[in-house]
């Protein structure tokens, strides 16, 4: 695990020749205030107090890399390269936003603080192409950061498209490529927040003008939120928001929901529904930004699920929604299963029967029934019952096949995409055959049920 500081860097500012220094502020674990006094960097005060060991710095051709070999050559007792300061001085005091990469010898730099700092160099981003190909080069961070590796942002100095650039990669680092790594700050120094402080040094006051460096980590702990509130509202998958939610009894609620969501158990969705509807007060009083979120959210699903009495209308509804999250799979098993209790409901058939293949069972038998009911419709003119009553076997006949193929990975189905456009349809034909009165008047008089 290593202590690893991220950091963009500008041109800087000189005065006499020389680059100017400035005092910060940062406060620690006990909210004592410590100050850091005439740094080049505000990451070499950041080194220092969070005893950072490795920190890779952003930049364009432009920025004061003559400043930052100086710097490092003193903090680790090398000797320095006059002649590599001077030609890192003067490719940077030449650079335009057309610079080129090869004006300038990073490797070098890289290669001398090798597992200390590491320099990545980066175009203005003054277009589409330019942003796209900063973005690839600063991908190489990922291959850098190892897991269990606490990382450091600063969003101080360059560019402000920096900072953006820095959560981008961040993001992309924890979410894609999966690297188990903590932020631990996100720091800024707050040059519009300087102050005055009066310290003792040598036996002598002096007047120093100082920076507070703040954390900023509140922003991209709020970026999680929002990406777990999505999660939660678009897929049923509470685990990212989990991590933030203190509350045991709300946090073992919405997991139960969360996972029998994703197991596709209609009973526990039902039970814990209710259970929330429940515990609705105390989800009001969530604090923090997750008070913004999570009751929307909950109370989203309760509007779509929790006033449902009948069975098969909470299978139908549930395979709307798994398809507007292009869950394909549950929708076929919800819709096949919907359409075993819609009978089942129209057949007053108490005792289901679990594997609706048994040829035995009531459930099959009707859909037998109407299977040779179209099969004799075909030989005569079709009525209007008769069209849907095709569709009705049709919905379920495909469904079951696709379940089938599902359950037991038979590899016979090659039809994803019509299947998928199948779905589509039968989740809003099922909703309109199974609110038709007609239709169900019709079925129970042809059936004598």
């Amino acid at each position: 695990m290593a202590k690893i500081l991220i950091a963009g860097l500008g041109k800087g500012i000189k005065k006499d020749g020389k680059y100017s220094e400035a005092n910060y502020s940062i406060e620690n674990e006990n909210q004592e205030t410590i100050i850091y006094k005439g740094e080049n960097f505000i990451t070499s005060a950041l080194e220092k107090h969070f005893a950072i060991d490795k920190t890779i710095y952003i930049g364009t051709v432009g920025s004061m890399w003559d400043n930052l070999y100086s710097y490092y050559c003193n903090k680790y007792d090398f000797e320095e390269d006059e002649d590599y300061t001077f030609e890192l001085l003067e490719a940077a005091s030449n650079a335009t936003k057309d610079s080129d990469f090869s004006e300038i010898n990073i490797k070098k730099f890289n290669e001398i603080f090798e597992g200390r700092a590491k320099i990545i160099l980066t175009k203005f981003g003054m277009n589409t192409n330019e942003i796209f190909e900063n973005f690839n080069m600063m991908m190489e961070i990922g291959n850098i950061l190892n897991d269990g590796d606490e990382i450091y942002l600063d969003i101080t100095h360059s560019f402000r498209s920096n900072a953006m650039w820095m959560f981008l990669v961040i993001n992309y680092i924890t979410d894609v490529l999966d690297k188990n790594i903590e932020i631990k700050m996100i720091s800024y120094g707050m040059f519009e927040a300087k102050y005055e402080k009066e310290i003792k040094e040598n036996g002598e006051n002096i007047k120093l003008v100082i920076s507070p460096i703040v954390n900023l980590k509140a922003f991209f702990d709020l970026m999680n939120w929002i990406k777990g509130a999505n999660e939660l509202k678009n897929y049923g998958n509470a685990y990212t928001i989990l991590e933030m939610i203190e509350d045991d009894d709300v946090n073992k609620k919405i997991k139960t929901f969360s996972n029998s969501i994703n197991l596709n158990y209609i009973g526990t969705i039902k039970r814990n529904l209710e259970s929330i509807k429940k515990i609705i007060d105390k989800i009001d009083s969530i604090k923090g930004p997750g008070k913004l979120i999570i009751p929307s959210v909950l109370k989203n699903f309760i509007e779509i699920f929790g006033n449902i009495k009948q069975e098969y209308e909470f299978l139908f509804k549930l395979a709307e929604w798994n398809f507007k999250q292009k869950r394909y799979a549950m929708v076929a098993i919800n819709i096949n299963e919907g359409l075993r209790e819609f009978v089942a409901n129209l057949l007053e058939i108490e005792d289901r029967v679990v594997d609706f293949n048994d040829e035995n069972s009531e459930i099959f038998k009707y859909f037998k029934k109407i299977k040779h009911s179209i099969q004799y419709a075909k030989d005569h003119m079709k009525g209007t019952f008769d069209k849907k009553e095709e569709k009705l076997y049709k919905m379920f006949e495909h469904t079951r096949k696709i379940r089938n193929e599902i359950a037991h990975s038979a590899g016979k189905k090659d039809t994803a995409i019509n299947d998928v456009e199948s779905l589509k349809n039968y989740v809003k034909d099922v909703s309109e055959l199974i609110n038709d009165k007609e239709l169900l008047k019709y079925l129970k008089l042809k059936y004598n049920v």
